[in-house]
């Protein structure tokens, strides 16, 4: 219980300026605690003023396959292209989204974990350099 309690209250958070940082949530009459539309979201993100940065993410899995692998499992996020943004992170390698990849049908885009990345079998000497990945 401990380790739980010193990981999310006491222990700070991996970001730059994690005091900074805010989750907000909507409501319904049936639930205190409910997703936000994205209407609603961009509509927020165009108009509230008092946020340097207004992020919205979605916890979700993904079935991911590579190779002659099968496919697995594996947690995840759907999020809006400034989310690295207002984590203040940026990538090792590669980039992070663009505005225009939250456009359906331009949305096929995904950045993964370097931990992630060294899991999936590759066909170069360097795993930093596979083509395809890294940067597109």
């Amino acid at each position: 219980m401990f380790t739980l309690v010193e990981a999310v209250l006491i222990r700070p958070l991996a970001f730059p300026e994690p005091e900074r940082l805010v989750f907000a949530n909507g409501s319904t009459p049936q639930y205190d605690r409910a997703a936000v539309s994205p209407p609603d979201y961009l509509d927020y993100r165009e108009r509230l003023a008092s946020f340097d940065v207004l992020s919205a993410t979605m916890l979700t899995s993904f079935s991911v396959s590579a190779g002659d692998e099968g496919a697995e499992q594996v947690p995840g996020a759907c999020v809006s292209y400034n989310f690295f943004d207002a984590l203040g992170v940026a990538p090792v390698e590669g980039r992070t989204f663009r505005v225009e990849e939250e456009t359906e049908g331009q949305h096929r885009v995904a950045v993964i974990s370097y931990g992630r990345l060294l899991r999936y079998p590759s066909d170069t000497s360097s795993r930093r350099t596979r083509p395809g990945t890294a940067g597109r």
